[in-house]
């Protein structure tokens, strides 16, 4: 998912009092609105609190360096718009816009994941903060068929080849957006396929541990999860046949059942 434009409107009219000898007139902007578009459709969203010219200056400032890139990886993009923009200085209007580039690739990064049809905003934030970000060269093993694993990860940029005992040929090539690993996160099944990235790749891990206190607060995600898995597998089905649907429970049921004593809430 790469990025293909980044927009800005700034907020006029109702800005409260903050006790100031001049107060903000209506017509004054200091909050600013950023879009991030990229070329799946998606649109991430962040805020300023810069004047919107100051913004659209530093964004026509900042496009050589964010267009065409992953939209997916939010801590590298960020950090090299930062490194580029060092000889002007740290903070100030740049340094602002820069910051709500930010926001919105971690929110374009939440869209996209395997949580965004189940959570809520805040449970997103939670779990986009505990994820932690794993690199593997060309050839490197990011799961093996049969091993223990409680997490999944969400591919941010490369592309993985993913492989089942018994079939000739190659089950899925995935790439940035993808998520390997769902099952294991959500019951503690061994892994069911093997997966090696075809090129370097960025992750996100999300295990056990990040997902449990959402779950403990909201015990009617197990029936939410079990049902977004149970229209994944009908689509990874239609995509690459109906032997790669063994990858998953065979009902919603078991999925809940399998969940529920795997997160310690079996009754």
């Amino acid at each position: 998912m790469k990025i293909t434009d980044i927009r800005c409107a700034g907020l006029r009219g109702a800005t409260p009092e903050g006790g100031w000898s001049n107060e903000l007139r209506p017509e004054d902007c200091v909050h600013t609105l950023i879009a991030v578009h990229t070329d799946a459709g998606h649109v991430g969203l962040g805020s300023v609190f810069t004047n919107d010219a100051l913004v659209q200056a530093s964004l026509a400032l900042l496009e050589p360096l964010y267009l065409g890139e992953s939209a997916l990886e939010p801590e590298r993009v960020s950090e090299k718009l930062h490194q580029h923009m060092f000889w002007l200085g740290r903070g100030g209007s740049i340094t602002h816009t820069v910051s709500g580039i930010d926001i919105a690739l971690w929110d374009l990064l939440g869209k996209a994941t395997f949580f965004s049809e189940v959570l809520d905003g805040p449970d997103l934030d939670a779990l986009a903060l505990a994820a932690w970000r794993v690199e593997y060269d060309r050839g490197a093993t990011l799961m093996r068929e049969e091993e223990d694993g409680d997490s999944l990860m969400v591919i941010a940029s490369g592309t993985v080849d993913v492989t089942v005992a018994g079939r000739s040929q190659t089950v899925a090539t995935l790439g940035p957006g993808s998520v390997v690993g769902e099952m294991s996160l959500l019951t503690g099944a061994p892994r069911s396929a093997t997966v090696v990235a075809l090129m370097p790749v960025v992750a996100y891990r999300i295990g056990k541990q990040q997902l449990q206190p959402i779950l403990d607060r909201s015990p009617s995600l197990y029936e939410r999860f079990a049902a977004m898995v149970e229209k994944r597998k009908a689509e990874v089905e239609r995509v690459y046949g109906p032997g790669v649907g063994k990858l998953y429970l065979s009902s919603r049921s078991q999925l809940v059942a399998a969940m529920r004593g795997f997160f310690g809430k079996a009754n």
